[in-house]
């Protein structure tokens, strides 16, 4: 039995229908860096055939691939900064030098389609065109309006879209629906979170401060006031638990999330804590960070 592990985002979506295309048969599951243990530890406690596993877009750490190490097979496939090497039987693929992980699978396997230039572009926020627009904001619109029911329709995607361009796919009526519903509503919703954002000067750096208990897509605040600000700081409440992004073009903001136990890359990263963290401590930590993020 082949198992696909993937990030539930778009370029995780792409990873997940580039291996299928390569192995032809498999098991999807969608997860994320935080619940990659959880995710696991379910498929072998209710599976017998443990042969070849597939996890792509998703930051490896050393108890996931221990439990990974189980199957028989394992690539994991990954373009987050990390400094682990490959475990037994895992092998780990990763370059963090690559704008998406999908691009990373498609020159591992040789496969080549359009669908990849538009994962770069999303992964790395460089969508300057229409197309990668509307794509992205498809996606975001999944997430946003469905959450965790979005999955079977992901499912479906990943077995459908390399068989279609771009174009075509932003043809499809349910498509254009979904996405104009989207850009009107959270249009209201940006504006209002934009009017949150508190501006602090910290170690000579503008700092963009933000708490919100509504999801949001941080890039679309990011790249409203990215001109002012050197770092953004999005905190997200769910009652006691706090998630943590931050987003800069300046500095390497990969140093602070690790301060959290999180991760990402050099210009986008994030940490997802199951306990209230404030936004002064937060503050503090960029603080006592910045002197050795400056050392770069």
């Amino acid at each position: 039995m082949n198992y696909i592990i993937t990030h539930s985002d778009f370029d995780g979506t792409i990873c997940a229908a580039l291996i299928l295309k390569e192995i032809k048969e498999g098991k999807i599951i969608f997860s994320t860096p935080a619940s990659i243990k959880k995710t696991l530890c379910k498929i072998i406690a209710f599976n017998e055939d443990l042969e070849n596993l597939y996890v792509a877009d998703i930051s490896p750490n050393e108890k996931a691939i221990k439990l990974a190490s189980i199957f028989q097979n394992v690539y994991w496939f990954d373009h987050h900064i990390s400094n682990f090497k490959s475990f037994e039987n895992v092998n780990l693929i990763i370059d963090s030098s690559k704008k998406s992980c999908a691009r990373l699978i498609s020159e591992f396997y040789g496969i080549e389609s359009e669908w990849i230039d538009i994962a770069d572009k999303i992964d790395s926020n460089e969508c300057f065109d229409l197309i990668s627009q509307k794509i992205r904001n498809y996606f975001y619109a999944l997430k946003y309006y469905y959450k965790k029911f979005s999955v079977a329709t992901l499912s479906k995607i990943v077995r459908q879209i390399l068989d279609i361009s771009p174009k075509e796919f932003l043809e499809k009526n349910e498509v254009k629906e979904l996405i104009e519903k989207f850009e009107n509503e959270i249009n209201i919703k940006l504006q209002n979170a934009l009017n949150k954002v508190e501006i602090k000067e910290l170690n000579g750096f503008k700092i963009g401060l933000i708490e919100l208990e509504y999801s949001l897509p941080v890039s679309l605040i990011y790249n409203q006031i990215k001109n002012n600000t050197d770092i953004l700081v999005t905190i997200f409440r769910n009652g006691m638990k706090t998630k943590i992004e931050l987003r800069s073009d300046k500095l390497n903001v990969h140093k602070i999330a690790k301060e959290f136990g999180g991760g990402g890359h050099v210009k986008a990263s994030g940490a997802s804590l199951n306990y209230y963290v404030s936004k002064e401590e937060i503050e503090d930590k960029i603080r006592e960070v910045l002197p050795e993020i400056l050392k770069d």
